[in-house]
């Protein structure tokens, strides 16, 4: 009778013993969200490397809390502004992307990740914005703490113009001998790097002349500039414009076509024409 009663009241004892390690709790709160690495700013489509925003994420909690951070993305993960959405990732070791909701593990009382743009992405200069929604839960995905953090990025226009296959910002075109009415095509091919639309204006010193380098204006030959397939009016400053639309490279051949001479005094004859870029609205 004796050992029932101790077999009994172990049982008891056992009942209640089981149910005070499942109520144990985990007191986990966000202490602060501090920045590193950030070079999305000077991001463009030809760089070879992603361009990141890098972000720890610290916590206070107590010794036996199993934790992580669950992401998600007012925009689904692109940064959105006025010409386009830029899609990015979140980057971490131990993260796990799940439709709109990145989750990563805290280890240490810290979790880092990186908002991560992918080499190649065309991007457009401009403001863009995205929300992040930080929740960090326990083991049983119970919801401890939020943060809610806005992200900004801005892309600054960034333009180049150059010839192609030159190293020179100048070169000399000699178009042989000149016949009335000829279309010259072997003439260098100007190239336009761009994240932004731009304006390319055009000055000829000689106003669309070739002057005769001993008589001057006394002798000249009238000629037109074709710039990508669009004549350029050389009597005055010429501007043309192209739109980014996703392409970060123009090729931009040129052509000349002399007008109708005769009796033109034989010599040399010669003209400047000069190529001046710039971003539109920045």
């Amino acid at each position: 009778m004796f050992s029932k009663m101790r077999l009994a009241k172990k049982s008891i004892l056992i009942f209640f013993l089981m149910p005070l390690s499942s109520w144990a709790t985990c007191d986990a709160t966000i202490e602060s969200i501090q920045q590193g690495v950030d070079n999305l700013s000077g991001y463009h489509s030809l760089q070879r490397t992603d361009a990141e925003k890098q972000l720890t994420l610290y916590t206070t909690a107590t010794d036996d809390c199993t934790l992580y951070v669950a992401l998600s993305s007012e925009n689904n993960f692109q940064f959105i502004g006025q010409h386009q959405h830029i899609p990015y990732h979140i980057a971490s070791s131990s993260s796990l992307l799940s439709g709109q909701v990145s989750r990563i593990a805290v280890e240490d009382g810290q979790a880092s990740f990186a908002l991560t743009i992918a080499a190649g992405t065309p991007v457009k200069a401009g403001q863009y914005r995205d929300r992040l929604t930080l929740q960090l839960m326990n083991e049983n995905n119970e919801v401890l703490d939020d943060y809610e953090l806005n992200v900004d990025v801005n892309i600054p226009a960034n333009v180049s113009l150059s010839l192609l296959g030159f190293s020179s910002s100048h070169n000399v075109v000699n178009l042989g001998e000149l016949v009335a009415n000829k279309e010259y095509t072997m003439l260098p091919t100007l190239k336009v790097v761009t994240n932004a639309d731009v304006a390319i204006k055009v000055d000829s010193e000689n106003k669309g002349k070739l002057i005769h380098t001993l008589y001057q204006s006394r002798f000249a030959i009238d000629y037109s500039l074709i710039m990508n397939g669009r004549n350029i009016d050389l009597k005055q400053r010429s501007v043309k414009t192209f739109s980014f639309s996703d392409q970060t490279v123009f090729l931009l051949p040129l052509k000349i076509k002399l007008a109708q001479f005769q009796n033109q005094a034989a010599g040399h004859y010669s003209d400047t024409v000069r190529f001046q870029i710039s971003p539109l609205n920045y």
